[in-house]
C-alpha cells in the first residue's frame, strides 16, 4: 500500500541495451488511475473487473519493434521483471 506507482522505473532491453524507460506517471498518471479509468469504462457498459482478471495497465514508454533473435528484458525496478528469448 506504500508503493508510489506514479514514481516507479520502468525499463526494457534488449541483448543489454536499453530501448525504452520511463515513470510509473507515464501510464495516465499512474497504474492505479488507469485501472480506474478502465473500471469505470466498463460500468459504463454494464460490464465489470471480476477477481483473477488480469489488466495490463499500460506501458511507461513507446512499443518497440525487435529487431530480431535475441533476449529482451522488462523490468520495473525493485518490483520485478520478466524476459524472453526470440529465436
Amino acid at each position: 500500500q506504500s508503493l508510489d506507482f506514479a514514481n516507479v522505473k520502468g525499463r526494457s532491453e534488449f541483448d543489454g541495451k536499453e530501448i525504452g524507460a520511463g515513470p510509473g506517471a507515464n501510464v495516465m498518471g499512474g497504474a492505479l488511475i488507469s485501472l480506474a479509468w478502465l473500471a469505470n469504462k466498463l460500468i459504463e457498459h454494464g460490464k465489470y473487473l471480476k477477481a483473477g482478471d488480469v489488466v495490463l495497465t499500460g506501458s511507461v514508454h513507446p512499443p518497440v519493434f525487435l529487431p530480431g533473435p535475441g533476449v529482451a528484458k522488462t523490468e520495473f525496478v525493485g518490483l520485478g521483471g520478466a524476459s524472453i528469448t526470440v529465436k
